[in-house]
């Protein structure tokens, strides 16, 4: 378009902005013969919100602000300049970050930074990039009132370069992960896992003893862990993780059945019901058996793994950090370190007034075994114990039956700490048969519980803070310049590059296959079968937002979406929350869906057929043609205090204008609502 003055150009952009467009804008320059404006809801400003904005939501947002269907080139082009914009490319990112790690460590003292330069340019006296490892100084500090496993993980990033993120992570007193250590490498191979372990042992360990290290079975790693000190007998373990076995165990094997089978032997605590599966398994498939009885028992089992895991299977921990920062992969790896700062921060401001939370509430230990020790507590009421040795204070206990189960007996010994069932043993909190006989010989407990579940311990893994880094004005000069590797790109092909890992076996708990084979437990299956949504929205005077997250039976994160709703209503922004849940699911292929939300008025719209006013009546008959589209929908009311992390995902919503994201991990401002509320039932 052209305008014959600056001032006709001046009033059809207000014009636009009012009738159309309806966004704030700022002037960036303004000349006689230039007027440039730029809006304040721009791609760089949703970049900066939020490292996961893709190309699909630069399309949507267009979509839903203009009207206009943005070619995916256009909008390619546009989030590449954003990012370049806000982050720089990878290239100016590599000469940045000696200066950017350097500023955290003056600002951040004891924080560790190690470097493994790839070479040395004379002719530029410049150093190659090729290892970088950090780690931050209160991660370090708390880690030394955690338990003693450290989980350990490798994941690509998302730039046109190749290059490998390694990351290390712990478990806190609250089972909360509490990342350790970082490193950027080019590849995963026995070299950089090794010169990564170094690192951790030398750093981060220090010496520490009885350290349990869980990773997948990758050969470079393996061989690593076989030449460190630190994760082999006597000072150590190296122990596998249960889903990367259970994997690899159906890649060979094809059976899912079979893949079951070893999800339990792997996972249960007690030795004979791990030989009752793998006698199950060996009579169903010979090989299968031979193929995971090659596997050292130790290192996968956990009824023969000694207590070492402290009730953790798998690499969850690291895999957790891997999903938050799954957005940040995607950023030249300045802008990579800066995120995982940003998130570790928020972590510890989060959990340290969590703590204060706890210690106000008088409470001896965390939130996690709180609940454990409660349930297991009034598990123990209903059992019969016979006092052996006073000496060993030794006895038996017989649990009650319930239909064709129960009557078992197991042998608790509380000087040893131990109990046939395993479960002590691994998780650290007296199990039910435990309390039982410590009631009976008029012992506390309480007192049996290990101390990195105490709340002071807990305070103390988030007692240290972080202090912010300046401007790079304030930063100092690193002794050496370093350049990017031109050697190192990623291999073309047609089409985007893959930014999401691809689903295999071990993603679906329950299979059409499993149904098929259990038809005579159908409705239990089918109920199982039925994934768990929780919808919620959040209303001020002029905003509003609509938010959801769908796990699965067992409640674990699957997905999540948060929305903003204008200026609306509870009962619309609800009903906007509804339609908005029901469109993920069917986008998704789910065909069962279990739906729970702490607004009674939505409940009468569905339950009791309540005439709806009539500005709702269009929304409303869309969700009903939604629902209508699934075998079968159940919706009930829950609390508010149980509905949590939907509230925290409608408030983000209300609190970011034109939000409108999805989630295929769990973000970062729900992780610690959503898994604060797991815990073992048995």
């Amino acid at each position: 378009m052209l305008f014959k003055t600056k001032e006709e150009l001046m009033e059809a952009v207000q014009d636009h902005s009012i009738r159309h467009a309806r966004r704030e804008y700022y002037v960036t320059e303004s000349s006689k013969t230039k007027w440039k404006v730029l809006c304040k809801h721009s791609t760089e400003g949703h970049v900066k919100c939020n490292p996961s904005y893709g190309i699909k939501h630069v399309i949507q947002n267009v979509k839903d602000q203009t009207g206009y269907d943005v070619p995916y080139q256009k909008a390619w082009y546009s989030l590449k300049m954003a990012r370049e914009i806000v982050y720089g490319t990878w290239e100016s990112s590599v000469k940045k970050l000696p200066a950017y790690l350097g500023a955290i460590q003056k600002y951040n003292p004891g924080t560790i930074v190690e470097w493994k330069h790839k070479g040395f340019q004379a002719s530029t006296g410049k150093y190659v990039m090729g290892y970088v490892f950090w780690a931050f100084k209160p991660c370090i500090d708390g880690f030394q009132f955690c338990r003693n496993v450290i989980s350990v993980d490798g994941t690509h990033l998302y730039t046109k370069y190749k290059y490998k993120l390694l990351i290390a992570a712990a478990m806190d007193g609250n089972q909360q992960v509490l990342p350790l250590a970082f490193a950027v490498v080019d590849e995963e191979t026995y070299p950089s896992w090794k010169w990564f372990l170094q690192q951790l042992s030398r750093h981060v360990i220090r010496g520490r003893r009885g350290m349990c290290l869980i990773s997948d079975r990758h050969g470079g790693l393996i061989k690593a862990v076989r030449e460190g000190p630190d994760f082999v007998s006597p000072h150590g373990v190296h122990r596998y993780c249960l889903r990367h076995v259970c994997s690899n165990f159906n890649s060979t094997i094809k059976n899912v059945v079979l893949k079951d089978l070893c999800w339990q032997a792997g996972s249960e605590y007690q030795s004979r019901k791990f030989n009752r599966i793998m006698d199950e398994i060996k009579k169903q498939d010979v090989k299968a058996f031979a193929y995971l009885d090659a596997i050292n028992k130790e290192k996968w089992t956990a009824s023969h793994d000694g207590g070492w895991r402290c009730g953790i299977l798998t690499t969850n921990m690291s895999e957790c950090i891997n999903g938050v920062l799954k957005g940040a992969r995607r950023l030249p790896v300045s802008a990579l370190v800066e995120i995982t700062l940003e998130r570790t921060v928020h972590y510890f401001h989060v959990r340290a007034i969590k703590g204060q939370k706890m210690l106000q509430n008088n409470q001896l230990w965390t939130d996690f075994a709180c609940k454990m020790f409660i349930s297991w507590q009034q598990k123990a009421v209903e059992h019969t114990v016979t006092k052996y040795s006073h000496a060993q204070q030794s006895a038996s206990v017989v649990t009650r039956r319930q239909g064709r189960h129960g009557m078992n007996t197991h042998v608790v010994k509380i000087a040893n700490r131990e109990c046939s069932c395993g479960k002590w043993n691994q998780f650290g909190i007296p199990c039910s048969h435990a309390q039982k006989v410590c009631g009976a010989y008029n012992i506390s407990a309480a007192s049996m519980v290990k101390d990195y579940y105490d709340v002071m311990a807990y305070n103390n893994t988030y007692s240290k803070h972080f202090e912010p880094v300046q401007s790079e004005d304030y930063w100092d000069d690193p002794n050496f310049q370093l350049v990017h590797d031109p050697t190192i790109r990623t291999v073309t092909r047609p089409g985007r590059n893959q930014t999401t890992r691809i689903h295999n076996e071990m993603d679906w708990r329950q299979t059409r296959a499993r149904q098929e084979a259990q038809h005579n437990k159908e409705i239990l299956q089918y109920k199982k079968m039925c994934h768990r949504r929780i919808v919620d929205n959040t209303w001020n005077p002029g905003k509003s937002g609509a938010g959801g997250i769908f796990r699965d039976h067992n409640g674990c994160f699957l997905y999540a979406f948060s929305s903003s709703t204008g200026t609306n209503t509870n009962t619309t922004a609800e009903l906007w929350a509804l339609w908005t849940g029901l469109a993920l699911a069917q986008e998704k292929g789910l065909k069962t869906l279990t739906i729970e939300t702490d607004s009674k008025a939505l409940l009468h719209l569905f339950r009791r057929n309540k005439e709806a006013p009539r500005h709702l009546i269009p929304l409303l008959r869309d969700c009903r043609t939604l629902w209508d589209e699934f075998h079968n929908v159940q919706i009930g009311f829950c609390y508010r205090k149980v509905n949590r992390a939907a509230d925290s995902l409608a408030k983000y919503a209300a609190t970011h204008p034109f939000c409108n994201y999805q989630f295929s991990s769990c973000p970062v401002f729900s992780e610690d609502i959503l898994y604060s509320d797991s815990f073992p039932s048995h």
